[in-house]
């Protein structure tokens, strides 16, 4: 056979195999506390195995002592990952981790604004090889409290100012731990990206009704966000809520390409 058709062939296959392919991305805030460690890593296997999810982006990614749901997850999988610190103490110490069965070809962080809080903001913004090409994996982990809202209001704004620029070349994906309740205002810029949330007023992920929270209220603080004319959205549905392992509930996102 001709190279030349050998070759066309071999990507004919490929971007018809591309094609019916899809890519499952999830995130889940890891809550930095020991408490029933083993029930919670069981529970992150159970859940994982259900799912069988491609790509996890996790806040709060924790290890003390010799106990981290993240890092046991790791070794367990073999996966890929990329980690950056964002708080130590002594014995503990937490950060932003995204973690991949596909190649994680560039990982950066980079600090957010602060107004109020101590603890250091970043964000991770990750490119990976994946079966639908490469993707951009945003993590994003805003500052807690009510009161510290102004302070959120300019990191959002610093996240929609970083991937202003790839969104418009780059498959991108931005997911994490917002820390505000849902709001079409307070997003407005990533919507105006082109970005779309996948979940809605009646959304609950950090809620009464998980065992390790504070059953304070029922809210919405975890996002993720894609863009509909880069991805075909497939299924999305919050996760972790049958087997808990957090004071938040995790969020999934099933693409494929079109």
């Amino acid at each position: 056979m001709n190279k030349k058709i050998f070759y066309f062939v071999c990507l004919l296959i490929y971007i018809t195999s591309a094609c019916g392919q899809s890519l499952k991305i999830a995130t889940i805030n890891l809550w930095h506390y020991p408490n029933e460690f083993s029930k919670r890593l069981n529970s992150f296997l159970l859940e994982d195995h259900n799912f069988n999810i491609d790509i996890y982006a996790f806040q709060e990614a924790w290890t003390i002592g010799n106990k981290s749901i993240y890092k046991m997850f790791l070794k367990k999988k073999g996966y890929y990952d990329c980690y950056f610190r964002t708080n130590r103490f002594p014995f503990f110490e937490e950060g932003l981790a995204v973690v991949s069965k596909y190649p994680i070809i560039n990982c950066q962080s980079y600090e957010l604004p602060m107004l109020r809080s101590t603890k250091r903001r970043k964000i991770i913004i990750a490119e990976v090889l994946t079966n639908l090409g490469k993707i951009i994996i945003v993590n994003v982990h805003l500052s807690p409290f009510e009161n510290n809202h102004n302070e959120r209001v300019a990191q959002i704004q610093n996240v929609a100012d970083r991937v202003a620029d790839l969104v418009s070349r780059e498959k991108t994906i931005i997911v994490g731990d917002f820390n505000e309740p849902y709001s079409n205002t307070f997003f407005q810029e990533l919507f105006d990206l082109g970005f779309i949330n996948v979940i809605d007023e009646n959304t609950c992920t950090y809620c009464k009704n998980n065992p390790y929270s504070d059953k304070l209220y029922d809210s919405s603080l975890d996002n993720i966000f894609y863009n509909n004319t880069k991805f075909k959205l497939k299924a999305s549905k919050i996760i972790f809520d049958h087997n808990a392992v957090s004071d938040h509930y995790g969020l999934f996102l099933e693409v494929s390409n079109f």
